[in-house]
């Protein structure tokens, strides 16, 4: 069969393997003492940042709200009557018909209650933080875990195990070594703009997936003679899954106009690959 060359650009590569790894990964865990209510997503669900995940049970610290400002508003009358007995003091202090001990005294009792307003203040607002722990929210886009507390089961911030933990998948990164051979080509193709990364799944009849390098080491592994370095990759299908190992290809260069014949035409000689060429 007779085939004929084309003239195409033909990129320069090297291919190695890899593993998908999230770029966060978040465990989710209580920040207070407290019982969970509901559970407000299934094992494995993909979740949007901002999603309500538990909620707790708040009555304690709605309590303890609620005590913090009755607090308030109580010292609040007390300072109002204090600084009237400071206006008052000091009208009779000016005609000399009270001691100015008296007006000292009242001085004092004013600062003071000021201080314990300032006080109350700041409780509230430490029994409002602690009232939004209650409600655990996803900080961001990801997927669900296993959850380790139902309905009913007690949590604490001392305990070892996450409620769940939230992974990110979109986009994912794809970690490899690179042979020291190859570091010099791989710099200069940094220096000269992104360099595409190719990663595919064995068993995947799809297309490669495509990202860009995004990471290299501070330094060769001198055990291995390698170079860690990570791709990122949109994965807007969510072919590459945490974990996985993948088939890497990393474009060094594209050469242009160069002239290609197809694979099954070049033959192996003793000088080297040679094709026939039909006259």
């Amino acid at each position: 069969m007779l085939r004929t060359v084309e003239i195409r650009s033909a990129p320069e590569r090297f291919t190695t393997i890899g593993s998908a790894a999230p770029i966060a990964s978040v465990a989710i865990k209580s920040r207070t003492d407290s019982v969970v209510e509901a559970v407000h997503f299934v094992e494995g669900q993909e979740v949007k940042s901002g999603d309500l995940l538990f909620t707790l049970d708040d009555r304690a610290l709605r309590a303890q709200l609620a005590q913090a400002e009755a607090n308030l508003e109580r010292d609040r009358a007390q300072l109002e009557k204090a600084q009237g007995d400071v206006r008052r003091y000091t009208e009779l202090v000016r005609r000399d018909a009270v001691a100015r001990q008296q007006y000292d005294a009242a001085i004092a009792a004013a600062a003071a209650l000021e201080g314990t307003m300032k006080a109350n203040a700041a409780a509230i607002q430490s029994a409002k933080v602690a009232l939004g722990y209650t409600r655990l929210y996803a900080p961001m886009d990801g997927r669900t875990g296993a959850v380790s507390a139902r309905p009913g089961a007690s949590v604490r911030p001392a305990d070892s195990a996450p409620l769940v933990t939230l992974t990110q998948l979109r986009p994912i990164n794809v970690a490899f070594n690179v042979p020291e051979r190859y570091l010099s080509q791989v710099r200069q193709a940094l220096d000269a703009g992104p360099v595409v990364v190719e990663a595919s799944v064995a068993g995947d009849t799809g297309l490669a997936e495509h990202g860009r390098l995004v990471f290299i080491d501070s330094q060769v592994d001198s055990q291995s003679g390698t170079i860690l370095a990570k791709a990122e990759f949109a994965n807007a299908q969510t072919r590459l899954w945490p974990g996985q190992f993948v088939d890497v290809s990393v474009i060094l260069r594209v050469d242009e106009g160069v002239v290609a014949a197809p694979a099954e035409a070049v033959l192996i000689g003793q000088d080297g690959r040679f094709v026939y060429v039909a006259g």
